[in-house]
């Protein structure tokens, strides 16, 4: 028969090992969990990001009236067309291309806005 002080041990370390079987089954769960959608690191977010840097710099390209790919001027050369990149995007990864779409909600597209002069 066990002494009262063996009892009191196996109690104790029974008790130690429920809290970190429980502790280490809360941090898996946390590690395996998805993120948040308004992650920044979601693919949503870095595919709306990614989309909306290449509309901001379309629109540079457009307001410059540069044709890309044109380094007449002695800067390297700019962007494709929003058409090219995705036209290239879908040619060399189809999934790539779903999963933006996907993402977006439709086709990518850029807002068009229109500046008048002063």
């Amino acid at each position: 028969m066990p002494t009262p002080s063996e009892v009191r041990q196996r109690t104790i370390f029974g008790l130690i090992g429920t809290v970190v079987l429980l502790v280490l089954t809360v941090l898996s769960f946390h590690a395996f969990s998805p993120e948040p959608a308004s992650a920044p690191a979601s693919p949503p977010s870095i595919a709306r990001n990614g989309l909306a840097q290449i509309c901001a710099e379309q629109a540079a390209v457009d307001q410059t009236g540069q044709i890309p790919g044109d380094d007449s001027d002695g800067a390297p050369p700019t962007t494709d067309s929003l058409a090219a990149q995705f036209a290239q995007l879908k040619a060399s990864d189809p999934s790539g291309y779903a999963a933006l779409v996907g993402a977006n909600g439709g086709p990518p597209s850029c807002p068009t806005t229109t500046t008048t002069g002063p």
